[in-house]
């Protein structure tokens, strides 16, 4: 009889805890808006491949010297990285082939980065236009 009180007592124990235990549920609406915030190191991890990929095109070379294109390059992730998530931007635009409507929209947005560039490209050359008192 003391083998089966013991055995009881260890029963009605296990019953207690599984019942008493309480499991919390992460926060919802922090983990969303954990996914939705790009680190620095994402951004300029995409900055760079960005630059990296536009710079092997000899018709871009030729149209944007290095650091303007840097800045289309970071123009481009910064509108990327507002829009889409991390894991939405893993998911939906790091895919291989890529999904023409996603191609779409990266065109877009750089095609949109590229006319602002070439405008702070020619403000910046007109600034920087030589007087024709310093010429020979």
């Amino acid at each position: 009889m003391k083998t089966i009180s013991k055995l009881f007592v260890m029963i009605v124990c296990f019953i207690m805890i599984g019942c008493v235990t309480q499991t919390t549920k992460p926060d919802v609406s922090y983990e969303k808006v954990q996914d939705h915030v790009w680190d620095n190191d994402q951004k300029n991890y995409w900055v760079t491949i960005y630059f990296t990929r536009m710079s092997f095109d000899p018709n871009v070379r030729l149209r944007y010297p290095p650091e303007h294109l840097y800045n289309l390059c970071k123009c481009i992730m910064d509108i990327m990285s507002n829009d889409y998530d991390y894991k939405t931007f893993m998911k939906e635009f790091n895919a291989q082939p890529i999904n023409p409507q996603n191609a779409k929209i990266v065109y877009d947005v750089s095609m949109k980065c590229s006319m602002e560039e070439i405008q702070l490209m020619k403000l910046k050359q007109q600034n920087q236009e030589p007087n024709p008192k310093d010429t020979i």
